[in-house]
């Protein structure tokens, strides 16, 4: 009986934890993806990584964006060199990128247009 009681306990705990990241992976919906890659687009638009400021956000455990959709960064990227013309972090650039990602109805659709491409099965 404390072999079936120990295997019941061991099978549940192996359950639980293995289930809860496939879990996370697939509530992940579209909007959330698109929210994400575009926090990621401005992170590289001010370019964060570059300057060491602050841990990236693709480091950050809450960052949530998931394996096919960062695919898309890529695309991003190309997308917002050929929006912000400066390589060099300026108060111009900065401005740049703050318009963009605020306010830029062509970034938040070019973003939707990168997660709908990558990410099938989002909704």
């Amino acid at each position: 009986m404390k072999k079936i009681i120990l295997q019941y306990i061991f099978m549940t705990h192996t359950i639980v934890y293995a289930a809860s990241p496939l879990i996370d992976a697939y509530a992940m919906t579209d909007s959330n993806q698109t929210h994400y890659l575009a926090q990621w687009g401005l992170q590289y638009c001010l370019q964060y990584d570059k300057e060491n400021l602050f841990e990236p956000i693709t480091y950050n455990k809450a960052f949530g964006l998931r394996k096919d959709v960062a695919q898309g960064r890529i695309d991003l990227q190309r997308y917002l060199d050929d929006e912000c013309l400066g390589r060099v972090m300026t108060t111009r650039r900065f401005q740049s990128c703050m318009r963009i990602y605020e306010s830029d109805k062509e970034y938040k659709k070019e973003v939707e247009r990168i997660v709908r491409k990558y990410c099938k099965d989002c909704k």
